[in-house]
């Protein structure tokens, strides 16, 4: 039997093994997209109190944060056949799939009980997949070029899953489409393909205001239940992990907590999260209650999602040109000139809410998946001082930084509630205006910039990089001859 072929080296890493790893993050990202409808559907149309759903999510939050390292260091030091990563990426997708259904799908008699379990079993869910999938990326090459063809290879994906979560919705569900959908209805049954669920779907009233947001998540649901299985499979083909041996050196959170280079950059990219992410709970209801868009809210974040993809070539050649840190500051301070633009413009210049949005879509994901690769890159600077494996570590505290800014998203929401914002009411307060702006545009606009400023003059280069895996080699090959040497040494009657 022909062995089944494993990624050791840079020129084992084939184009189609990049296409197929990168499409594994495209369910769990358009999974998550339902977050953005999440708490406007429980408050407004189940009835739940705000600042109480605000709570729950922030504790769920929190748990995600502690479960980030927690999955990390387990990754680290799990020794299989089937390698150190994989048990746990199939493991978490194989739950992420009821997860979502419990989460997004719930009954309108829904209570907050229930919201806080969905909260926690979809966060466990999604971090035990989404961790390993993080750091199996820097791992399988050490090619600096391949390693940012990884990098792309998740963006297009993730945002690819963002445009399909927002283009179906409006396609599906959007007042402007809605003779599109009869005539494909009418299509389906002259042709004798009618199935009622689908016809019924494609001719349904068009519902307008929170009601929308229900539909909505059910939509990006099913997209999510039929991507998952397909790019899971695709993984377990395609995309092999060299096995563990059981007497490996176990990885060690310290390294990573004691890296002072990674520390200067963690700091830097925790502002920035805490404005990137931060924003996302009230963007929402800035669009609703500030601008009075909110059945334009989807095709927002269409717009957005479709000038993340334009923007790939123009992040592949900065990755080319410049080194990694400062292609993220770059797409930090264009995300903070989006918000800021929001802040500045009137409530019915939605041309320029449309433009703002673009300009936020520039950046894609380069914000949120290149500092994974600074944080491989931090990891072979600890390996190399301290001979110990921390590489998932290194990466988990990246997703905490973001995690911490989830939190801050949705603390947010949960604060201006208790300050007296009430969503629902038709028109928002003058005061309820001045929160939304403050704390949902101005507040993340600054800490982006801050985030940007601390990152500055970031130590480890490309060069840098490549001697540091020049250096962990020679040692890692001394270390693999001492054995035999001594050996012969002892057979030769002469001292090791």
């Amino acid at each position: 039997m022909t062995p089944r072929r494993q990624l050791s080296s840079a020129d084992d890493l084939t184009t189609g093994q990049i296409i197929a790893f990168g499409a594994l993050v495209w369910p769990l990202v358009i999974g998550q997209q339902s977050l953005s409808f999440l708490l406007p559907y429980y408050s407004q149309v189940i009835g739940l109190p705000l600042a109480a759903l605000g709570l729950i999510l922030t504790i769920g939050r929190v748990f995600d944060t502690g479960w980030d390292t927690g999955i990390a260091y387990i990754s680290d030091n799990t020794r299989s056949r089937w390698g150190k990563r994989r048990p746990w990426i199939v493991g978490g997708m194989i739950l992420f799939l009821p997860a979502i259904w419990f989460l997004f799908v719930p009954d309108r008699d829904a209570t907050l009980v229930q919201f806080g379990c969905a909260v926690f079993f979809f966060f466990f869910a999604w971090t035990m997949a989404y961790i390993p999938v993080l750091s199996q990326a820097t791992e399988l090459t050490r090619d600096n070029t391949k390693r940012n063809s990884i990098t792309l290879a998740q963006g297009v994906a993730s945002t690819s899953a963002l445009i399909i979560g927002s283009i179906l919705p409006f396609l599906l569900l959007d007042q402007r489409t809605a003779g599109l959908r009869s005539s494909f209805a009418d299509t389906l049954t002259n042709a004798g393909m009618a199935i009622p669920f689908i016809i019924d779907s494609l001719r349904a009233a068009v519902i307008s205001g929170p009601e929308r947001f229900g539909k909505i998540m059910l939509v990006i649901v099913w997209a999510t239940s039929i991507a998952l299985p397909i790019t899971l499979a695709a993984y377990v083909i395609k995309v092999r992990e060299k096995p563990v041996e059981a007497k490996a050196p176990k990885g060690s959170i310290f390294a990573a907590l004691s890296n002072r280079v990674f520390q200067r950059f963690f700091i830097g990219y925790a502002f920035m999260m805490l404005g990137y992410m931060g924003r996302l709970g009230l963007i929402p209801f800035v669009v609703s209650f500030i601008f009075h868009a909110t059945d334009d809210l989807v095709l927002l974040l269409l717009a957005q999602n479709v000038t993340a993809i334009i923007a790939v070539p123009l992040w592949s050649y900065l990755l080319r040109r410049f080194e990694r840190v400062k292609v993220v500051i770059i797409s930090a301070l264009i995300e903070a000139s989006g918000l800021l633009l929001m802040a500045f413009i009137g409530p019915e210049q939605h041309g320029m809410l449309y433009f703002a949005f673009i300009l936020m879509g520039v950046p894609g994901l380069t914000i949120m998946l290149v500092p994974y690769q600074i944080a491989g890159d931090c990891a072979d600077y600890a390996k190399w001082k301290t001979r110990t494996e921390s590489r998932a570590i290194h990466v988990s505290l990246v997703s905490l930084t973001k995690k911490t800014g989830a939190i801050w998203n949705a603390a947010s929401v949960g604060v201006v509630g208790y300050l007296g914002f009430n969503p629902k009411v038709a028109e928002a307060t003058p005061e309820g205006i001045a929160l939304l702006t403050g704390f949902g545009l101005y507040f993340p606009a600054t800490v982006l910039i801050i985030g940007s400023v601390l990152v500055m003059g970031f130590p480890i280069t490309r060069r840098r990089q490549q001697a540091l895996q020049r250096r962990i080699d020679r040692r890692a090959a001394a270390e693999a001859d001492a054995p035999s040497l001594s050996k012969a040494a002892i057979l030769a009657g002469t001292p090791a």
